[in-house]
């Protein structure tokens, strides 16, 4: 087998997970091979099929590779960099100069949160100049899922570790394929289940579905679409009716456990 003319180590940019990758490269300085890194301790040779096509968004010929200034009628002129920098900045210095640096403001969407150039400098700009006009998706679009956390109650401390947990539960998530669960390894998935489950761990899965970590669960529950609040409000009103819960963490930060109690005491194993 033909060895690469030379290799090198990066990582992949598309999600939260930052696989990391190795790239072989030809005598020509094309890229003639890509793998996931086996020597990264997180991801250890795991990559999924956008880090491994990665380098096809960065050779095609749709990429766009220099500024477009969009003309008055509507159309584009390719300037230079320079140009661009220097009538940008003219811009932004003349809308602050009118109305001030708050008028000046970043969005973050979901690119710009995994993208780890993106995520400093945002900040970075605006303190520069002095903005507080940072806004995102969870400002903009999304803002419902974080007052409707704490409204139904959010302990701010966080989670529990997956590694250091001996039971995991997870309701409706899939993390072999999507990494949005909360507090799941997202670096090889699989590798990491097998092993937490090696080590005597417990998966339980709730999801109508059965779905591709549900494969590996010890326990699947498949609820009627729909009633996933009663399963949860029946194993809530389990722990409470069983003394289970934590009474010196529940005499210190809770409020309305005898709402809570008597809302979920229709919900009976029976039932």
């Amino acid at each position: 087998m033909e060895r690469p003319e030379r290799e090198a180590k990066t990582f992949c940019r598309l999600c939260g997970g930052h696989c990391g990758l190795s790239y072989s490269f030809d005598a020509d300085g094309g890229i003639a091979k890509v793998q996931g890194d086996r020597s990264n301790p997180l991801t250890r040779g795991y990559a999924c099929i956008k880090g491994l096509t990665l380098h096809e968004a960065h050779l095609s010929d749709r990429r766009l590779l220099w500024p477009l200034k969009r003309m008055p009628a509507g159309g584009f002129e390719r300037i230079t960099l320079e140009q661009a920098y220097d009538e940008i900045g003219e811009r932004v210095r003349a809308i602050i100069a009118a109305r001030g640096a708050d008028a000046v403001g970043c969005f973050r969407g979901t690119q710009s949160y995994l993208n780890p150039l993106a995520y400093a400098l945002q900040p970075a700009l605006l303190a520069a100049i002095g903005s507080h006009s940072f806004y995102s998706t969870m400002t903009i679009d999304q803002s419902a899922k974080w007052v409707t956390a704490r409204r139904i109650g959010m302990w701010g401390a966080g989670l529990d570790p997956y590694e250091l947990s001996d039971v995991f539960l997870l309701v409706g998530a899939n993390p072999l394929v999507s990494l949005a669960t909360a507090n799941m390894a997202v670096q090889n998935p699989v590798k990491s289940i097998k092993e937490a489950k090696a080590a005597g761990k417990t998966l339980i899965i709730i999801d109508p579905r059965r779905s591709q970590t549900a494969e590996f669960a010890d326990l699947h529950v498949q609820p009627i679409p729909g009633e996933d609040a009663t399963l949860l409000a029946g194993l809530l009103r389990h722990i409470l009716a069983s003394d289970w819960e934590d009474r010196d963490f529940v005499r210190q930060y809770v409020a309305g456990l005898e709402d809570l109690r008597a809302a979920v005491a229709p919900f009976t194993p029976d039932y």
